[in-house]
Order: C-alpha cells, then sequence, then structure tokens
C-alpha cells in the first residue's frame, strides 16, 4: 500500500500536471543568481514573481 504521502503527492502532481504549464528558459548566470539572492533575502516567491511579470506583459501588449 502506498503511504498517506505519496498518495497526496501523486494526486497533487497530478491536478498540477492538468492545471499548470512549466515553463523553463535560460538567463545569464549572474542574473540568475542575483534574482535567488533578492528573492530569498526577502522572502519572495520566484514563481509568482515571474508569473505577474507575464501578466504585466500580457495587459500592456492587450492595451496596444
Amino acid at each position: 500500500a502506498m503511504s498517506t504521502g505519496k498518495v497526496s503527492y501523486t494526486v497533487r502532481k497530478r491536478y498540477e500536471d492538468k492545471m499548470y504549464k512549466q515553463i523553463a528558459f535560460r538567463v545569464p548566470i549572474d542574473l540568475a543568481k542575483r534574482f535567488r539572492e533578492v528573492t530569498h533575502m526577502r522572502g519572495d516567491s520566484q514563481a509568482q514573481i515571474l508569473k505577474e511579470a507575464i501578466e504585466e506583459y500580457l495587459q500592456k501588449i492587450e492595451k496596444e
């Protein structure tokens, strides 16, 4: 039998695979390092910042 933790991980993973798309891209090493350091220091979510930047970009484009 699978442990409860394993079941909930599997269920969550299945949901995320259906509802989310992963975007991967490359940036210069020092940009990534600075981003990681600053977000870590401030306790900010890198994913949330990038999601908001994408939303802001799309809103700007849709106004053109």
